[in-house]
């Protein structure tokens, strides 16, 4: 009989699955993961067969959350090669093209050449992020870069959308700059800071773009950031509900381990 457990927030009971011979007993069942609902056919206090359809679910949403990072590589890749395949672009359009290749490579730089930036997140949080937590959390960001490049392509003639990626840029700058001072870094760069002040000239020369041209409204200007903040703050919730912490408390809980780190 095999065990696997599976981590939870921690006022939640943790998932037990038992497997004997081709059979799934789910123990205490409650749906906290991605996987706990790919599981959801279970039902309390039954034995359901593994049927083969569950299984290659199963599998593929392990193979998704290992190489999260690669898939979002692939994916924006094919979307570069086929903008470049347009004969008429247009100056957003162009804008946005060079913004996804820095993405890909701003992702690399965070997590693997050199890496390290979810770790440092880990200690403003005082938990320690596993291998498996740290490929996860690259899905719902993958999906926010996929849905902001996507929307300021295809929408080029609606500033609103250009003004969320404008601000997105500017917003990955001054945070990896911030970063050094508020977790007292003793090198001056955070992982991924090469690519993000680059992601920051593309975001400020959009935005010249869009003002010098007279592109955009007030409104484009004021929602455009708007729109940005809510969707970072959907991605953000869906990292911390990974991780197993409620996002109200995330405020709170950096407050109190960044003052921690202070006093060291």
């Amino acid at each position: 009989m095999a065990r696997y457990l599976h981590p939870c927030h921690k006022k939640l009971k943790k998932r037990q699955y038992t497997q004997e011979k081709h059979y799934f007993f789910i123990q205490n069942h409650t749906y906290c993961s991605i996987i706990h609902l790919f599981c959801s056919f279970v039902r309390r206090g039954k034995a359901v067969p593994l049927q083969p359809k569950y299984l290659i679910t199963i599998i593929m949403g392990k193979f998704i959350k290992y190489y999260a990072l690669e898939i979002y590589s692939v994916i924006s890749l094919i979307m570069i090669v086929c903008a470049a395949m347009i004969d008429t672009l247009s100056v957003v359009q162009k804008f946005v093209v060079v913004s996804t290749a820095l993405f890909i490579l701003h992702e690399w730089e965070e997590n693997s050449y050199p890496g390290g930036f979810i770790d440092i997140f880990s200690k403003a949080l005082q938990f320690q992020a596993s291998d498996d937590l740290k490929r996860a959390s690259r899905i719902p960001t993958s999906v926010f870069l996929i849905a902001m490049s996507v929307m300021s392509f295809v929408w080029d003639n609606m500033p609103i959308f250009t003004m969320a990626l404008a601000t997105f840029c500017i917003f990955e700058g001054f945070v990896h700059i911030m970063g050094i001072k508020i977790f007292k870094l003793k090198k001056f760069y955070t992982p991924g800071m090469v690519t993000a002040e680059l992601e920051l000239v593309v975001g400020v020369g959009l935005i010249v773009y869009l003002v010098k041209n007279d592109l955009g409204a007030w409104y484009d200007y004021t929602f455009g950031p708007l729109l940005f903040v809510v969707c970072f703050m959907m991605m953000q919730k869906t990292l911390m509900m990974i991780i197993g912490i409620r996002y109200r408390d995330l405020p709170k809980i950096m407050k109190q381990n960044l003052k921690k780190l202070r006093e060291r």
